[in-house]
């Protein structure tokens, strides 16, 4: 049952996809339309992110962790955007919210060959606000293309982990700032809206366990460090 549910859902997914795409031919077999004629367009998104971590290591006290890595899960992400146009460049500023989860395995420094494994399962929530700056490389259909960059300022509001094996939940309230450089491609079909880009950390996300009162006993004087990126993809609606 589950092989044909799965089966009848991706059949729907393509069924839709190849529908946006002929209809945009459509139009082009009747008239091409130049979009972006205002000046300001407006939207919204909904899609799915990524992290991609290019450095995690950990301690405790002075002592290094052992077997530390990572496992991405998917998150979430809805923003809402309006794009000022000056000819085939355009400024468009974004206000967003986003859920980023991950695993962080490692285990404690031991003489025994084998030690126990730990796992931190994330769950953080996220606000921000994006500035880009892009480049229309074609402005007339069926299909418009586009390029930009700019940066996003992150505000992390809110983290809970759970702690495995032992199934424990805890809340870190700390705020966390930080900013991304941010690049990305965007394509429309007529006002349907794709976006994919990908964000680099301009500072660290390292974790202090002991800035934390909520806390398993075992995490004191824990620290990750790590560095991360973001790739996401979203899709929505602008007019």
């Amino acid at each position: 049952m589950k092989t044909v549910c799965r089966q009848m859902f991706l059949k729907g997914v393509l069924t839709g996809i190849c529908s946006l795409f002929l209809s945009g031919w459509s139009v082009s077999g009747q008239e091409l339309y130049s979009f972006n004629r205002k000046i300001v367009n407006w939207g919204f998104k909904v899609g799915l992110s990524a992290n991609a971590v290019r450095h995690l290591w950990g301690v405790q006290g002075e002592e290094e962790l052992d077997d530390v890595s990572f496992q991405n899960k998917t998150g979430a992400t809805v923003t809402g955007f309006f794009r000022i146009n000056f000819d085939r460049f355009f400024i468009q500023p974004e206000i967003g919210w986003s859920t980023v989860n991950k695993d962080i395995l490692f285990s404690f420094p031991s003489e025994e060959t084998y030690s126990q494994l730990f796992e931190l399962s994330f769950r953080s929530q996220t606000l921000n606000a994006n500035g880009l700056i892009g480049y229309n490389i074609t402005k007339t259909g069926p299909f418009v293309f586009n390029v930009y960059t700019g940066t996003s300022l992150h505000y992390k509001y809110d983290t809970r982990y759970t702690t495995l094996p032992s199934r424990s939940e805890h809340y870190d309230f700390n705020s966390v700032y930080n900013a991304f450089g941010v690049f990305g491609f965007s394509m429309n079909i007529s006002n349907v809206h794709f976006d994919i880009r990908y964000a680099l950390s301009m500072f660290p996300t390292n974790m202090n366990f002991n800035d934390i009162a909520d806390k398993p006993d075992w995490l004191d004087g824990v620290i990750l460090y790590k560095s991360e990126n973001l790739l996401s993809f979203s899709f929505g609606v602008m007019f």
